[in-house]
């Protein structure tokens, strides 16, 4: 199972345990700190599941401190700094390393995911400018139709997301309710479908 598959079942599954048994960013102390650390570098799925639940909160609120951007891209980073947790971590010997060095984690995510914005917003704007005024607007109808029609015959649920999150402005957690999803499921479903129609779009229309 790829790790983006693991993290997307923990989002599933375990928002509504969070903090159940053990606080928001620790993992029981210094003892469970290193079981969970040791456990996960030797790829334990419930090892890792136990760090997910305990320390989603933390780095959700420290994407959103360094970021300060919307729900989704704050989701976006903590899942990657998740999955980077799962191939890089090593045994640590107290909670406090291990907070210090998830920290760096998400901050490197952080960094990574607002460079990779810049990039891509400079792109935009030099395919803007080499297109000249009216080259947008060329074949725009044709991907609308193309669009409608693809979202025409996506899974209900998935055509919901869409409508609540673009076209009503719901957050992810009330487009997440009204389906009878938790916000981060919600964020999971609504990324797994934006990529698919990039990548389905890029061979559609030849779009780099």
């Amino acid at each position: 199972m790829l790790w983006s598959d693991f993290f997307l079942l923990c989002e599933l599954v375990l928002p509504e345990a969070e903090g159940q048994s053990c606080r928001d960013g620790a993992s029981e102390g210094d003892a469970g700190a290193v079981e969970v650390s040791a456990g996960m570098a030797r790829g334990s799925a419930e090892h890792l599941a136990e760090f997910y639940r305990c320390w989603f909160g933390r780095a959700y609120r420290s994407a959103r401190r360094m970021t300060g951007g919307d729900e989704a891209l704050c989701l976006d980073v903590v899942q990657e700094a998740m999955m980077r947790t799962a191939r890089r971590v090593r045994a640590v010997k107290t909670s406090t390393e291990l907070g210090a060095w998830f920290e760096r984690v998400v901050r490197s995510c952080a960094i990574d995911r607002m460079r990779a914005d810049v990039r891509r917003m400079r792109a935009e704007r030099a395919n803007v400018r080499e297109e000249g005024p009216d080259g947008p607007v060329q074949g725009v109808a044709e991907r609308l139709a193309w669009l409608e029609d693809v979202l025409s015959r996506a899974d209900e649920v998935d055509r919901r997301l869409v409508r609540l999150r673009f076209a009503d402005g719901a957050t992810l957690a009330q487009a997440g309710e009204a389906t009878g999803l938790s916000g981060p499921a919600a964020h999971g479903r609504l990324r797994r479908l934006l990529d698919s129609l990039r990548r389905i779009g890029k061979e559609r229309f030849g779009d780099e």
